[in-house]
């Protein structure tokens, strides 16, 4: 708890591993080479401050969490833009904004993993 408090507070711990704590190394810097799809940050911000001038928030869809509202300042404007179709289930077409839904991460997690 004291590495997840820290870390919210912008902290670095550094804490001796638990007897027979699983460990790995990680950090190293590895290069890849993939295609992907081309997105338009511009759709997301548009349905969020679509919502945000209706609702005069930004709260998950699906379990009504609002960022500001549990973290204050560092919440504010934190929220993830769900595509409900996902762009690599079609081909190339626009996205409306009624096309998105904004959710929290863990929401976003469990929505994807559904898929």
């Amino acid at each position: 708890m004291e590495r997840i408090t820290a870390s919210a507070d912008g902290l670095t711990v550094v804490l001796p591993p638990e007897e027979g704590e699983a460990s790995a190394v990680k950090g190293r810097i590895v290069f890849r080479e993939h295609r992907a799809r081309e997105r338009d940050p511009r759709v997301a911000r548009a349905k969020e401050d679509a919502v945000l001038k209706a609702t005069g928030r930004l709260a998950c869809e699906a379990c009504d969490l609002d960022f500001a509202e549990r973290y204050g300042e560092l919440g504010e404007g934190f929220i993830e833009c769900h595509h409900t179709v996902p762009p690599g289930q079609r081909s190339e077409r626009v996205t409306n904004l009624s096309d998105l839904a904004l959710l929290c991460p863990s929401c976003h997690r469990m929505v994807q993993r559904a898929h």
